[in-house]
């Protein structure tokens, strides 16, 4: 029996196995009911969307996280992995959601929407996560001081000027601080303070001063 079941795994590792394959695969009670035989189906290049979605409710929030991640997966069933997956997101307890922050895909923030900085912060852990993705989140989400703090202590960020601008454009930080730090910003950035509301005018003051004597390029 488990060289049967070896062989069978080894036929359904291929990468070459045609859309007429799969069916037939597919109609094996064992293979429907195993979800690892059925991630290996699922995660084929041709593989298609209309067959990979009427099994995408029997599979757990993480294995939709592997079809999506799966290098092989046609880039259509990943689309509506995601897309299920994000229908499954809002029904998962707390801590499902913090483990899920930290292994999906950056374009997974785009489709849901999430304000707890418990479980936001997971997000820095995740190592996909790309400067342009956590510059949206900074400028989307509720902000608390432990996300905040955790950014400014994560040596991947706390040095980007672009994650300092977000940050300061929420208008979070002290006057102090944010004077003590204008020589980090572009001469764009600084512009952009300007027309902030959320920015003090003794900070613009300070922002107009450095931006007269500042050198020209």
């Amino acid at each position: 029996m488990q060289g049967k079941e070896a062989h069978l795994k080894e036929k359904l590792k291929s990468l070459s196995l045609s859309i007429e394959e799969i069916k037939a695969f597919l109609e094996k009670e064992e293979v429907v009911k195993n979800r690892e035989y059925l991630i290996l189906l699922l995660t084929k290049p041709a593989m298609v969307p209309s067959i990979a979605a009427s099994f995408f409710p029997s599979l757990f929030p993480l294995d939709l996280v592997r079809v999506i991640k799966t290098p092989s997966t046609n880039v259509f069933v990943r689309q509506a992995a995601l897309l299920n997956l994000s229908n499954k997101y809002y029904k998962l307890q707390k801590g499902e959601k913090k483990v899920l922050w930290r292994m999906v895909p950056p374009e997974f923030i785009k489709m849901v929407k999430e304000d707890d900085p418990s479980i936001l912060i997971e997000l820095l852990k995740n190592s996909r996560l790309r400067e342009d993705d956590l510059f949206y989140l900074i400028r989307k989400v509720k902000l608390n001081q432990n996300f905040v703090s955790t950014i400014l202590s994560n040596p991947k960020w706390k040095t980007r000027e672009r994650i300092l601008f977000a940050l300061a454009s929420r208008g979070i930080f002290s006057d102090g601080f944010v004077i003590g730090v204008l020589n980090r910003f572009s001469k764009t950035h600084l512009k952009e303070f300007l027309k902030n509301p959320l920015i003090s005018q003794r900070v613009k003051k300070r922002i107009r001063e450095y931006l007269n004597i500042k050198p020209k390029n």
